[in-house]
C-alpha cells in the first residue's frame, strides 16, 4: 500500500484524500493478497489454473480446495 500511495500521491498540491479513497486502496491491497494466494494454490496443484472475469468484474474460479479443506463450512 505504501508503494501505491507513493506512486499516486504528489508531494505537494493535489487533492486531499477522503475515507472512500483509503477504503478503495485497502480493497485493492486485499485483492492483490488474495490473487497471490491463488497463484500459490495453482502452483501446488490444489486449484485449477482457470480464472474467469465477468463483464461486471467478478472473478470466478474453482475454490473447492479452500471451501473443503482450508475453511470448511460447518453444518
Amino acid at each position: 500500500m505504501v508503494e501505491m500511495a507513493i506512486c499516486e500521491s504528489p508531494l505537494a498540491g493535489g487533492a486531499r484524500h477522503v475515507r472512500l479513497d483509503i477504503a478503495l486502496l485497502m480493497a485493492k491491497a486485499t485483492l492483490l493478497f488474495e490473487v497471490g494466494r491463488w497463484s500459490g494454490a495453482v502452483r501446488w496443484d490444489v486449484m485449477k489454473p482457470e480464472i474467469h472475469v465477468t463483464p461486471l468484474g467478478d472473478i470466478h474460479a474453482n475454490f473447492d480446495f479452500f471451501d473443503e479443506i482450508v475453511a470448511p463450512t460447518r453444518t
